[in-house]
């Protein structure tokens, strides 16, 4: 499996097992702030179509943080352009997409 594909296999299973059991829609959005700082925010839409946010916790940010340091080491090492941000969507059904945000002012209000 393609090292790219790991990561996003493993962010899924980590969101999937953090987020609120109504979830049908998770989203993880990550702002690298220095090469060791990294911010997160994490939002569901339920079934009903209400919406929330929930905490990754001390151990899954860790685990986010690690493997998304990866995923941006890959890219470098394949002279792709460094991104500052991502945002991760997963579906009930399993189906993701990852955007990257290559702005440098790109920030999570909290």
């Amino acid at each position: 499996m393609e090292i790219k594909e790991d990561i996003y296999q493993s962010i899924g299973s980590i969101l999937n097992a953090i987020a609120p059991r109504e979830a049908e829609k998770i989203t993880l959005h990550a702002v690298i702030e220095a090469d060791d700082v990294m911010d997160f925010q994490f939002s569901y839409i339920d079934e009903k179509g209400g919406t929330g946010s929930f905490s990754g916790g001390g151990k899954a940010n860790y685990d986010f943080f690690n493997l998304l340091m990866r995923l941006r080491n890959e890219f470098r090492s394949i002279h792709e352009d460094e991104w500052n941000s991502c945002t991760f969507t997963l579906n009930k059904s399993g189906k993701f997409n990852m955007e990257f945000s290559y702005d440098e002012s790109d920030s999570i209000d909290f």
